[in-house]
């Protein structure tokens, strides 16, 4: 069986995965949009409102590949959602629970005797990441910065076929490995809104999965919410 005969199938489920990641960030920017009525408000010069040491939240972006794996890997999306802890407010140290889902493709080459394809594979990153910073209050601005380290389980779409005779592969093996990362971010406080959007910009690696003979690097700038417990 032509390996050509399974391209129709992987790009119809790239789609599906993607679609619901899609509709999800539409969901976080009405909700983003909902709480801007109080910006507005926010001009004034009066006490922000008391935070909770616990605060969750949610981000949604595109995930950029970076350095040499730039060339196979194509862009995807990140979802992330965490569980923080601050020891120190409005400012100071904090730390958070990361849970990270990034999806992605890859191209692969596959050439033989007549032949030359070039193939792509969905890959998917799901990681469980701790995380430790530091974030400092300029008025309604607070930026922040972090570093942290975890676990991943890479996925990779398997295509199994056979031409010329030959038993081709592709698709890197699914496996677990470590995970680093590093970024920075901005939080807004709006004047009398208990929802804290902010934007984040994430390096995330993971030395033990290469693509294309390349460890994976990404590039992640999100934007979520922040909800205070």
């Amino acid at each position: 069986m032509s390996l050509l005969s399974k391209l129709p199938r992987y790009t119809l489920s790239r789609f599906l995965t993607c679609r619901p990641l899609l509709g999800a960030t539409l969901v976080l920017w009405g909700l983003l949009l909902a709480t801007c009525p109080g910006a507005a408000q926010g001009l004034r010069p009066r006490a922000l409102p008391a935070r909770t040491p616990w605060v969750t939240a949610a981000a949604l972006g595109p995930a950029l590949p970076v350095g040499p794996v730039r060339g196979p890997a194509s862009s995807g999306f990140d979802l992330t959602t965490t569980l923080e802890y601050s020891f120190r407010q409005p400012q100071g140290l904090w730390v958070r629970g990361t849970l990270d889902a990034i999806q992605f493709s890859a191209t692969e080459q596959l050439t033989g005797p007549g032949y030359a394809y070039t193939l792509s594979v969905n890959n998917s990153v799901t990681s469980l990441l701790l995380d430790a910073g530091y974030r400092r209050a300029f008025g309604r601005l607070v930026p922040y910065v972090f570093v942290g380290a975890g676990g991943s389980y890479f996925s990779s779409s398997q295509l199994q076929g056979e031409q010329a005779g030959q038993a081709q592969h592709l698709g890197a093996a699914s496996g677990y490995g470590a995970a680093v990362r590093a970024g920075a971010g901005l939080e807004y406080r709006l004047y009398r809104a208990r929802l804290i959007p902010y934007v984040e910009l994430t390096g995330l690696a993971l030395p033990d999965r290469p693509v294309g003979g390349e460890p994976l690097r990404l590039l992640t700038p999100l934007i979520g919410l922040k909800f205070p417990l």
